[in-house]
Parts: C-alpha cells; sequence; structure tokens
C-alpha cells in the first residue's frame, strides 16, 4: 500500500522551477520514497510505500516541508479534526498528508521559542526555517524513528524495561494520566536514544541545508 505527501505551489511557474530544480539536486536516502513529481497543475508530489520508517521517513516528511516553505501556497484555516486550533490570525505554509489532510508549517526557532509560542497540540507542526523538526521534545516522529535501536541493544533494553516499570501503568481511559504516562514513556525513550536521534538529524540537516543553499543561488 502507498501514501503520498504534497505542496500546493503559490503558481504553476514556481511549481515547475522547484521541481526541475528537484529532478536535478535530489537524493533520497533510501528505497522507499520516490523523487517529488508534478501533479496536476501547481502540485508537487512524493509517493512512498507504507513500509516507509526511520529515518528515511523524518526525511522525506522534512524535504516535503521544505519545499512549502520555498514555494508553498498559504492557508490560515485547517481541518480541526487534526489541527486544534485550526484557525490562524497569519496564514501559514503547509504539507498535505495523502491528498486529504492538511497540515501547517509553524516555523520557529528553537524547541524552547516553540514550546513558548504554541500550545503543545501543536507542537508536531513546529519546524525549524528549513522545515526540519526541531527536536525530540517537541516532536514524537524524531523519537519513534530511531526506538528500535533500545529494542536492538540489549544493554539499553534492560534500562527501558527497568524504567518503565517504575512508571508502571495507566487505564486508558482516563485521558490526563494517559498522556502524562505517555509523555513520560517518551522522555525515557528520547533518553535512551539520543545518540541515534543527533546521528539522524544532523544527516538530515546536512543534507536538506545542501538543497537549500542550492536553491538560493538559482
Amino acid at each position: 500500500m502507498g501514501y503520498n505527501l504534497s505542496v500546493e505551489a503559490q503558481s504553476a511557474e514556481l511549481r515547475n522551477k522547484m521541481v526541475r530544480f528537484m529532478e536535478a539536486n535530489y537524493k533520497s536516502l533510501g528505497e522507499m520514497a520516490g523523487p517529488p513529481e508534478a501533479r496536476g497543475k501547481k502540485k508537487i508530489e512524493i509517493g512512498y510505500s507504507s513500509c516507509l520508517h526511520g529515518e528515511e521517513r523524518v526525511y522525506v516528511y522534512s524535504v516535503i516541508r521544505w519545499m512549502a516553505l520555498k514555494v508553498g501556497a498559504l492557508q490560515s484555516k485547517f481541518s480541526k479534526e487534526s489541527v486544534n486550533p485550526n484557525v490562524f490570525a497569519d496564514p501559514a505554509p503547509f504539507m498535505t498528508y495523502d491528498s486529504y489532510e492538511h497540515w501547517p508549517i509553524l516555523v520557529c526557532a528553537s524547541e524552547k521559542e516553540a514550546m513558548a509560542k504554541w500550545p503543545k497540540s501543536l507542537w508536531w507542526c513546529c519546524t525549524d526555517p528549513l522545515g526540519i523538526y526541531l527536536g525530540e521534545r517537541t516532536s514524537e516522529s524524531v523519537v519513534s524513528a530511531v526506538t528500535e535501536a533500545i529494542f536492538i541493544d540489549k544493554k539499553r533494553g534492560a534500562l527501558f524495561d527497568k524504567e518503565m516499570k517504575k512508571l508502571g501503568t495507566v487505564p486508558r481511559d482516563d485521558k490526563e494520566k494517559w498522556e502524562k504516562w505517555l509523555a513520560k514513556k517518551h522522555a525515557i525513550q528520547a533518553k535512551l536514544c539520543r545518540p541515534e536521534i543527533r546521528a539522524m538529524m544532523k544527516k538530515i540537516r546536512s543534507e536538506i541545508g545542501r538543497l537549500d543553499k542550492l536553491w538560493m543561488e538559482t
């Protein structure tokens, strides 16, 4: 099964410019996602396999967001089913998941700024100026991309089990307690996987940074 991520450009001219640029400069980090392609009058799309995971998934989402920041249209209202709050005073760039779900891109200089400026419900929409996730405190995706390291490394696996026993469990029908429990679990995973997180983000920032530099020269 496949999915897609897309960007709606401000104009057909900008869309075509970006597609030509990506045809010449885009590099894939794996085999589960295709190169950016033109769709319709103004869209740029990246199709990917349902098997996409890990650093390649984080990278592809970063590529889409970077393109949206460079040539994307703006929107001020989003579906309240996925974005909350869903109305913004200043229109924001956005990406589209699987052709129907629009997600805003909220640029911040740091996680500290994002956490102070936006409610927790919007942290997952926050990126740096290149469209890259800010870090593990605001993005669950950054952590989930590397958590397999815990299960591959027996020592870290034992530490994880020990911490989870201390944490215990809470009933899922208590939403507030359940969300706090998930946040603590997330923090434990992030701490144990910090080397992998740093390596992944460094690699992605390097590649998106390369694209950004080349784009500024066009």
